[in-house]
This record gives C-alpha cells, structure tokens and sequence, in this order.
C-alpha cells in the first residue's frame, strides 16, 4: 500500500474516534467503506455526488443481506467518508 493511501485510512480511522466507534468496531466501517470503492471501481472518489450514494444505499438495501443496524453502520461509513474525511461540497454537514 502506498503512503497515500496509508494516510486515507489513517485519516479515516481518526473520524471513526470523534464518532466515539470503538477500534474493534472501526474495521468495519473501512471494509464498508472498501466495499463501496470496490462497487465503483473506476471512479474517483472525488468525482461522486449524492445520486452515486443513493443508487448504493438503494441496491444494497434492496438485497436485503444486511440487518437493519448493518445498513446504518454503512449509511455512517459513507457519511464519515464524504462528509469528514473528503469534504464534498454537495456532501450536507
């Protein structure tokens, strides 16, 4: 992994503390986080909008593999990531 992406994650993890998401549980918001990015492979993440993490939000919860808290805790992953972490200006405070 290179040092910027190193530096993401790090960056990352230190908003799931201000979300006071205990460590153990903090892997979990990255892996939701990794799973967008693997579902938009291709995209930068810079070049999302809101209508990227609402079709997301809708196909996943359409599956219906996800308990109720599970698609929370991804609604917060995605949340922490475009709000706090990369500032989006469509991204609401």
């Amino acid at each position: 992994m290179d040092d910027s992406i190193a530096r993401f994650w790090d960056k990352y993890i230190e908003i799931t503390k201000t979300y006071h998401i205990k460590s153990s549980a903090a892997r979990w918001y990255v892996m939701r986080v990794e799973a967008y990015i693997e579902a938009n492979k291709g995209v930068r993440l810079t070049h999302h909008n809101a209508d990227d993490i609402n079709h997301y939000l809708h196909e996943i919860g359409r599956k219906g593999y996800l308990k109720d808290w599970q698609y929370r805790q991804v609604a917060l992953a995605l949340k922490m990531l475009f709000v706090d972490l990369l500032r989006s200006d469509w991204a609401p405070i």
